[in-house]
């Protein structure tokens, strides 16, 4: 290619399908190259800006189906000789032409393509000498009309009607048509389709078309033909009725409706009566499985509210035992005999202290969680043991656990906190093959209720929330210690509305703090 001055030469790296070509030839705003091994054409063109372009033609697939010899442009198109005949493409249709179409051979020669000034086309093939004629070039093919020939059901009998009616046991259809052409009959491409039963149409190759299993309805057979890729001719119809069998007619249908209806009416009276005989058998049943079935409530409730592993109350135990004990809580603190109790500093108070076992996630990675659960387990025995039976030991989680102490005087928090860490520490955790292991704990303390002045109004959940801040403060603080923060009982007019957190209420003086964090250690809040 002579490109600005300087031939360049172009090859599979520029586009091309390879280097070795058969044909080039010039025409519509471009060169064409056909191959000398493979099936392909290729357009080399220039652009806008005067660069070489080079494009592979892909579609329309028929054109580059063959290998091509020869090739060249005339005002009808491009033409080119390929190992399958002579083929035009024109108008976005391809026709092929060969043997039947009047050519001696249908193998082209190489590069044996002719146009006369005249606007006639010659072909050198193989074995002889082909010429198109320019003034009957473009008349085109006549597009390719189709019949049916004949119609027969699935016992063979032939349906001359034009809308003939099929009876259910013979609905498996035939039909034989026919497409009408006195040229190749191999370009006639033909398609079928049965409107009630398929809408696309199909591709087929022999002229019968076959359908069985149809459902009662009326069905449309269709079937249309044309030349390669032109367009397609007129189509030809028929229509056939499959007629119903006759458990599907009407007459029967309503039949078994009112059949079915009069079986349902008898079947429910039945069962009616069987009901009513059934009912009484199941009342002197219920009557007597209901006290067993109370019995198992109840065991069943109780199993929901103890914890599997230590044997201790869980959460959902605090959601039945917390209403009634906040009720025996206040009427102790609004009961007259509370002011003459000055001797035992008025045990009408709660202790709520959360415990968390600290690095307890060591011993599972350590040990495996079979020692875990024992050292939970032995944990549970250790907080019950250090407890009144009146008190309450909760699983509260994990390793964290809670106790309610019923009771007792709300300064006694603190000493309940030290009471656990030294019980704690002083235990040795077996758990197994002669491994024992020392642990410690965090605890967090405050009282119940919040303030005496609010009759216990702010809720045992925000006592609970100040234990679980004072744990992790104990935490946060450096372990193995207590932190317990007491609300101050007060009558002054100028109490908070919610109670704050515990950081805020021991610096606004609305709660003490104490800890076992001694030697002026500031204890660590967040």
């Amino acid at each position: 290619v002579l490109d600005h001055g300087r031939w360049r030469r172009l090859g599979p790296r520029d586009g091309l399908l390879e280097s070795e070509v058969e044909t080039v030839t010039p025409g519509a705003g471009g060169v064409w190259v056909s191959y000398w091994n493979l099936k392909g054409l290729t357009r080399v063109s220039l652009d806008d800006d005067g660069a070489i372009y080079v494009a592979a033609i892909a579609a329309p697939a028929e054109l580059i189906a063959d290998t091509i010899y020869s090739a060249g442009f005339d005002q009808q198109g491009l033409w080119l000789g390929t190992a399958a005949g002579v083929k035009r493409w024109h108008h976005g249709v391809v026709e092929r032409f060969g043997r039947a179409d009047g050519l001696p051979g249908d193998d082209a020669a190489a590069n044996g393509f002719w146009r006369d000034p005249d606007g006639d086309v010659w072909f050198g093939l193989s074995n002889g000498l082909a010429r198109f004629d320019a003034q009957l070039a473009d008349t085109g093919l006549p597009l390719p009309a189709t019949v049916i020939r004949s119609v027969a059901d699935g016992q063979g009998r032939l349906l001359a009607a034009a809308r003939p009616e099929v009876r259910w046991d013979a609905r498996a259809l035939t039909f034989q048509f026919a497409a009408l052409s006195y040229l190749d009959a191999a370009q006639l491409h033909r398609q079928v389709r049965l409107l009630g039963f398929e809408d696309a149409w199909r591709d087929t190759a022999v002229g019968e078309a076959r359908y069985t299993g149809l459902l009662p309805g009326t069905y449309r057979f269709q079937v249309r033909a044309r030349y390669g890729s032109g367009a397609y001719g007129a189509v030809a119809s028929r229509s056939v009725v499959v007629l119903p069998p006759w458990w599907l007619t009407g007459w029967f249908l309503a039949l078994a409706a009112l059949s079915l209806v009069l079986a349902i009416a008898f079947a429910m009276r039945w069962r009616l009566a069987r009901l009513r005989r059934r009912n009484v058998e199941l009342e002197a049943l219920v009557s007597a499985r209901t006290g067993e079935l109370r019995a198992a409530n109840a065991a069943l409730e109780q199993a929901s509210m103890v914890d599997p592993l230590t044997g201790l109350k869980n959460r959902r135990f605090l959601s039945v035992f917390m209403p009634g004990e906040l009720a025996r809580v206040r009427r102790q603190q609004v009961s007259p005999a509370r002011e003459d109790r000055s001797g035992d500093g008025n045990n009408t108070d709660l202790c709520l202290l959360m415990v968390d076992l600290d690095h307890f996630k060591a011993v599972n990675d350590t040990h495996g969680h079979p020692a875990g659960d024992a050292v939970l387990r032995q944990l549970g025995d250790v907080l019950s043991r250090s407890f009144r039976e009146s008190d309450v030991v909760v699983r509260w989680g994990g390793e964290e656990f809670l106790i309610i102490a019923r009771n007792v005087e709300r300064g006694r928090a603190a000493q309940l906190a030290g009471t656990i860490c030294d019980a704690i520490a002083a235990h040795a955790f077996d758990i197994g093959n002669g491994v024992l292991l020392h642990k410690t704990c965090s605890v967090g303390a405050t009282a119940f209720p919040m303030l005496q002045t609010r009759e216990a109004g702010d809720g045992w959940e925000a006592a609970l929330d100040l234990a679980d801040q004072c744990l992790y403060a104990a935490k946060r603080s450096g372990r193995n210690g207590w932190v317990a923060c007491i609300t101050t009982v007060s009558e002054a007019a100028d109490r908070p509305e919610r109670l704050p957190d515990a950081a805020t209420l021991v610096a606004s003086g609305w709660a003490t703090l104490q800890s076992s964090f001694g030697g002026g250690k500031a204890i660590v809040w967040k």
